[in-house]
């Protein structure tokens, strides 16, 4: 701002000097010269190299609290300088102006009715023939409104800076060309980098060019004035990270200038979001899905790849509740732990087995035959009459098993449910304890 001042105010007097020096009236220029200072909103002063005042603008005198009328009081520059400032103008404008004939800054003062005063000062030395200054000329204008204006926005930045060191987020601000404007320290721990060492540079410098690889198509919307909000995971040894970001354009002047970044490491919140999401889909007893968790998991399979095939069993234990009854509900609990335990064992890990409720469970298995969802169900039906020591006797049930197939549509998934229930209650009517299947059905519709 005070380079600009000076540069105008010194255009100004030289286009001023040029026009007048050409005219070759030494008295026009005079004339000339008088009224532009008469006239001028600046505030211009002229002292004796003691500082003793010589001259006064208009501006000037009604800064001071003179009349315009009225003969200019003996007086030093001096006696208006605020507290500081005599001491800079020892120690910073006179060297500054003897050395190189003008000083270009801020200065206070102290004027009437008013405690203290900002001023941006232009100093011009006048040199005798000898070289030595004569006497000074000061170019000065009140900067209060500047000044309380930088105060406010100075304010603005240190209660900003303030919000973004107490957020526990890493705060950016990246401008249109990809290139750090501002960063919190948040941001300066997690990229192990000091501000001075970021700002300016790209976040390809920063971050890495992998990194930006998964954060461009993010990065580009926002600089085109979308906000965007998005989720990155890094997998690790130790699980999965997860990092939650946004990118809020920045607006200035109407037109968007770059965005603003805010990030937070959320891998507690998406693992405790994960785990109650766990517990609503697990049966609490037998730590197998409950039939909530089982449709979310088997849904995808049976209704998205049609042609692919896939088997369902459906198992309940024989006499169940004479277990119940006789020994106990604790006991019955343990029968139905340790025989979930043997059903996991009986398959794959990418199978699905769920507890329905009671004594019942079912089986997908992904991608399985005929013949191999057979064979399993015999496994199951061997599981589960092998006998099971609890407390030190051994507790004997069997199981009936409803082999069904699934592959197509979106309802095959509730059919086959169906259809393999059925055939659990035929196997219950043919004396329990073995399995039925479409194939088995057939058998018997043939040999009826």
């Amino acid at each position: 701002m005070l380079k600009h001042f000076a540069e105008r105010v010194g255009a100004s007097w030289r286009a001023a000097a040029t026009e007048w020096s050409g005219n070759g009236s030494a008295a026009r220029t005079h004339n000339e010269l008088s009224e532009v200072l008469e006239r001028s909103s600046d505030c211009v002063i002229q002292t004796d190299v003691r500082g003793g005042i010589t001259y006064c603008n208009p501006t000037a005198r009604s800064m001071l609290g003179w009349r315009a009328d009225s003969a200019s009081p003996s007086v030093n520059l001096s006696h208006f300088a605020a507290a500081g400032t005599l001491r800079q103008m020892v120690d910073v404008v006179l060297p500054a102006v003897q050395t190189h004939g003008v000083w270009v800054g801020e200065i206070a003062m102290r004027l009437p009715g008013r405690r203290r005063v900002p001023f941006s000062l232009m100093a011009l030395a006048h040199r005798g023939q000898d070289g030595q200054a004569i006497r000074y000329s000061a170019v000065m204008r009140d900067i209060s409104a500047d000044v309380k204006a930088r105060l406010h926005i100075q304010r603005q930045n240190d209660v900003l800076s303030a919000i973004t060191e107490a957020l526990p987020a890493t705060v950016v601000i990246v401008d249109s060309q990809g290139c750090y404007r501002f960063v919190n320290s948040a941001f300066e721990r997690y990229v192990g980098l000091p501000a001075s060492r970021i700002l300016g540079r790209t976040a390809v410098d920063v971050l890495g060019a992998e990194e930006v690889a998964r954060r461009r198509p993010y990065m580009r919307r926002a600089i085109a004035g979308e906000p965007v909000e998005f989720l990155l995971d890094y997998p690790g040894p130790a699980g999965a990270t997860y990092l939650s970001l946004h990118c809020i354009p920045l607006s200035l002047d109407g037109m968007v200038d770059g965005f603003v970044g805010i990030s937070q490491d959320v891998t507690m919140q998406r693992r405790e979001q994960a785990r109650l999401a766990d517990l609503a889909e697990r049966d609490p007893l037998t730590g197998l899905f409950n039939r909530s968790g089982f449709e979310q998991r088997a849904l995808p399979d049976t209704s998205a790849n049609e042609g692919v095939q896939h088997a369902l069993l459906y198992i309940d234990l024989d006499h169940f509740k004479q277990v119940n009854d006789r020994l106990g509900h604790a006991t019955g609990d343990r029968l139905l732990q340790m025989f979930a335990v043997r059903l996991r064992e009986a398959v794959r890990s990418s199978d699905v087995v769920a507890r329905l409720g009671g004594d019942e469970f079912v089986i997908l298995l992904r991608g399985a035959s005929l013949q191999a969802a057979e064979a399993v169900a015999d496994k199951v039906l061997a599981a589960a009459s092998t006998p099971f020591e609890i407390e030190g006797r051994d507790v004997l049930i069997s199981a009936s098993i409803g082999v069904a197939l699934i592959s197509g549509s979106e309802s095959v998934l509730a059919e086959a449910m169906a259809e393999a229930d059925n055939l659990l209650y035929r196997a219950k009517a043919a004396g329990r304890g073995r399995h039925s299947s479409v194939r088995a059905l057939a058998a018997q519709t043939a040999a009826g």
